[in-house]
């Protein structure tokens, strides 16, 4: 039996580089609940005004994730930013669960990393982009944002030419489009540019 991060590694479909339909969706899940952790207020509240971006480049197994905010919008990131970067390595079992209820934001970090060889995370911000972590593979649970919804535009590129036949640009935008990351929290504007 396996557990932790090597079970998830392993699972079908979890994999970073998994560009078939199921790994291509737990690679959204997985991007939007890192920016879920970061906006989350202890009140459940959600910190962005209306959206953010998520700029996600999968190059192989190495995956590229910018948080693109606005500073009106983010008060106190650059504090659950450190918050979660510290918190990196831990976890507990029930971390391992997506979309679990509550405020909490240290579990999202460790899932992310235990899929990929490489991550880099950071934010856009005045003009700037932001180094939040860049080091080699680790684990991020779901954590809803609140019930007034968050919504999430993202944008994917891929370094390497999908390897499933049936995995057009034009069938994973329609196919992530208003994907369920967590409750009042979903995807929409997806674009996918072919390198």
């Amino acid at each position: 039996m396996l557990g932790g991060v090597e079970a998830i590694g392993k699972r079908p479909g979890m994999h970073i580089g998994d560009l078939g339909r199921s790994g291509a969706a737990h690679l959204v899940a997985l991007a939007a609940e890192m920016l879920a952790s970061l906006t989350i207020n202890r009140d459940t509240s959600p910190v962005f005004s209306y959206h953010a971006f998520l700029h996600v480049t999968l190059d192989g197994d190495d995956a590229v994730v910018v948080i693109d905010a606005h500073p009106g919008d983010a008060p106190d990131l650059a504090m659950r930013e450190d918050q979660l970067v510290s918190n990196r390595d831990k976890f507990t079992p029930n971390d391992m669960k997506l979309n679990r209820g509550g405020p909490n934001c240290l579990a999202p970090l460790p899932v992310l990393r235990a899929l990929t060889h490489r991550l880099h995370i950071s934010r856009h911000m005045d003009g700037q982009t932001k180094p939040i972590l860049v080091e080699d593979g680790g684990l991020p649970a779901a954590i809803p944002v609140s019930e007034k919804g968050l919504l999430v535009a993202a944008r994917f590129t891929f370094s390497d030419v999908p390897d499933s036949s049936d995995l057009t640009s034009d069938y994973l935008e329609g196919y992530l489009q208003g994907y369920p990351i967590a409750r009042g929290l979903v995807l929409r504007d997806c674009r996918v540019a072919d390198a």
